[in-house]
């Protein structure tokens, strides 16, 4: 399903953005302070790149990266979403380029470390040791792991550039751009060949900032020992441009705009939802920092899903009290004692299949397991809850295959309600079914078997036909694919439900299905007898209304 409409723009939904991000930012000013003046006037250079714009696409930004020999890469640090962007482009650019990954996280002086890492001389649980990562850095690890990996599958070099300044003097910001620069520098002149890729938090990358500073660093070189720049700076998730978009009704549809020459600017989410990955980091370490026992933190992850929960009940004016429910981390010691009384021991199986495949899930006795606490699964457990909450289901949906129909409606409705937190994310397409079916024998994914991941796209490429001739055609086809596990339906049931969850999610934010028609369908008893009549209705009744948004284009 593709979402790359212009949709109406919808300025109580705008408004409602804004005063998320206002109070998330409110909160995490409780926590650190308003700015400093220093910071204040080093972020006026940055606010100003974001003043005009045109939109551009992934292929544009790609494009200049194959042609660049220095990338500065913004980050947002508690942001997983800011290292997964990156990540995807240097996965694109790894075959292509010879690379030298510049990180910001590592200290200069950890090149040690670094080194032997590269060298397999040193773990990355070693590497987080001996770089005293928790003091020197101390953003989320598992966030930062997986670039480290790529670096040591292609061969990457591996460079800090970070310098830690004191907090004594209004140039502190501008010292530690000057320290990073020369070491870029250093990195462009002994390897000209290769393209060197800088992850530094967004606010440096200002034309001014860190950009300038290597520009000049070079112009000290003698001309022969020095590389012609060409510098792309890529920025990320800027709110004057999300702002600018959801004005034009662009915000779903556009994902890189162009500010000049060598600037763009990536739109991977709605700029509240970093913010609130910094709050839930920040509130994160001051429960570290309470826990007298020495035994680590007792972050609340109930509250986690909670901010979510309250988010969209106000959203869609659903009652609900958002505190008769329990969430536990994959990692809780305890976790299946609480399950074990609760649940069979077939559904005990299918839970821990689901949590061992990085899968979030609610039971009926208002009991969640959250598989990882990243925005996506705790906005995807918070509407497993309030589909929960407006059925009244009061078992689970494990009972397969019996229950597979039921199982997708779920995945669908929870998968609505995590994207309207984060309108960003992205389900399967029916082409991207088919294309992982082709390729699925190679273990695409680590966490799921070949012949179950196989088996659920096999599944859910069978349905998705089924489904499509029926509306077309009226008329029903038996499903072909009888698969040996019953894993394969729950893994089958996420694809569709994604799938469906976009549709839905389009129908709504365009004006083609109002929010009260929308929740008489959540409240649709999917343990019924006759649910699959109900289910078929709806998919009819979807597929009209995106047809009329079809019909505008």
């Amino acid at each position: 399903m593709k979402t790359s409409l212009r949709l109406k723009p919808d300025l109580k939904w705008m408004a409602r953005q804004r005063d998320l991000l206002d109070q998330v930012k409110i909160e995490v000013n409780r926590h650190l302070g308003q700015d400093p003046e220093d910071v204040r006037r080093y972020s006026s250079a940055y606010l100003a790149e974001f003043r005009s714009w045109n939109e551009a696409t992934l292929d544009d930004l790609q494009d200049q990266m194959e042609k660049a020999n220095i990338v500065f890469g913004g980050d947002f640090h508690a942001f997983a979403q800011a290292q997964r962007t990156h990540l995807r482009f240097l996965r694109f650019l790894a075959p292509k380029r010879k690379i030298v990954l510049a990180l910001e996280c590592f200290e200069i002086r950890a090149q040690k470390w670094l080194d032997l890492y590269l060298a397999g001389q040193l773990s990355l649980d070693g590497l987080r040791r001996e770089t005293n990562w928790e003091r020197r850095w101390g953003f989320p690890w598992e966030n930062y792991v997986p670039l480290l990996e790529l670096a040591k599958i292609y061969g990457f070099r591996l460079v800090g550039i970070n310098k830690s300044m004191p907090r004594r003097s209004d140039n502190e910001l501008h010292l530690r751009d000057q320290k990073s620069a020369k070491i870029i520098c250093r990195e462009m002149i002994k390897n000209p060949d290769a393209l060197v890729y800088v992850i530094y938090g967004d606010l440096h990358l200002a034309r001014k900032h860190l950009p300038l500073e290597v520009k000049q660093c070079l112009a000290s070189f003698r001309a022969r020992n020095r590389p012609v720049l060409r510098d792309l700076i890529v920025f990320l998730n800027s709110e004057k441009i999300y702002f600018d978009l959801a004005s034009r009704g662009l915000e779903l549809s556009v994902d890189v705009v162009r500010l000049g020459k060598n600037r763009y600017c990536v739109m991977s989410s709605p700029p509240w939802l970093q913010w609130q990955s910094y709050l839930l980091y920040l509130e994160k370490g001051l429960e570290a920092g309470l826990d007298s026992s020495g035994e680590g933190s007792h972050f609340d992850y109930t509250e986690n899903v909670r901010v979510f929960v309250r988010h969209l009940a106000r959203e869609f004016a659903i009652a609900v009290k958002a505190d008769d429910f329990s969430v536990h981390s994959s990692e809780d010691k305890e976790l299946w004692k609480i399950l074990a009384k609760n649940m069979t021991t077939a559904e005990l199986k299918s839970a821990r299949y689901l949590l061992s495949t990085g899968k979030s899930f609610f039971i009926p006795n208002r009991i969640g397991c959250l598989s990882r606490a990243t925005i996506n699964q705790a906005s995807t457990l918070a509407g497993q809850y309030l589909h929960l909450h407006l059925c009244s289901r009061d078992r689970s949906l494990w009972h397969l295959p019996q229950d597979f129909t039921a199982l997708i409606w779920l995945e669908g409705v929870s998968y609505f309600f995590s994207k309207m937190i984060n309108h960003k994310r992205k389900a399967h397409s029916l082409k991207d079914v088919e294309k992982q079916l082709q390729r699925s024998n190679e273990g695409d994914d680590p966490l799921v078997s070949s012949s179950e991941m196989h088996e659920a796209l096999q599944i859910a490429l069978d349905v998705r036909l089924s489904e499509i001739l029926l509306l077309q055609t009226g008329k029903r086809r038996k499903l072909r694919v009888r698969p040996r596990h019953k894993e394969s339906y729950l893994e089958a049931a996420k694809i569709l439900g994604g799938m469906l969850g976009e549709r839905l999610y389009v129908a709504y934010r365009s004006r083609k299905l109002k929010k009260k028609e929308l929740l008489s369908w959540f409240r649709m008893d999917v343990t019924t007898r006759n649910f699959q009549k109900s289910y078929e209705k709806v998919l009819r009744e979807l597929s009209y209304k995106i047809s009329l948004l079809d019909g505008e284009a």
